[in-house]
């Protein structure tokens, strides 16, 4: 039983590690974002110019918070491995699974879903606007 326990706050400790690694990125990309209009005013780039500099940052950033997006998809699955190991394990035991169990399970696999849509989604949008 501690085992489960174990698991499940190991698996939450993880995945909110991700989001506040998620948020401090998103903070930092603010900041930037700040700092590239405050020069770009500062300097009078002119539009152009501007928007081209600013497309180069958002490819940055975007490309950064995908990096962040799929480290926390893989977590995700490994976390979901190890809870489906420990319930397997807990039941050739015969040791009863605590109640709730097996939703948290279902509710770790749409999570995974939604990441993954996610990513397929991206991919999608990167294909087309590389049509353009």
């Amino acid at each position: 039983m501690e085992a489960i326990a174990v698991a499940f706050i190991v698996g939450a400790l993880s995945i909110i590690g991700q989001w506040l690694l998620k948020r401090q990125d998103f903070r930092r990309q603010d900041e930037v974002a700040r700092k590239v209009a405050e020069v770009a005013r500062q300097t009078r780039i002119s539009f152009d110019s501007t928007m081209a500099q600013l497309h180069t940052i958002k490819v940055l950033v975007n490309s950064n918070l995908d990096a962040a997006e799929l480290r926390e998809l893989e977590a995700t699955r490994q976390l979901l491995v190890k809870m489906h190991e420990v319930v397997a394990l807990k039941r050739k035991l015969t040791i009863s699974i605590e109640p709730g169990t097996t939703e948290m399970l279902d509710t770790v696999q749409r999570r995974i879903d939604a990441m993954e849509d996610g990513q397929l989604n991206k991919q999608r949008q990167t294909r087309l606007a590389e049509e353009k």
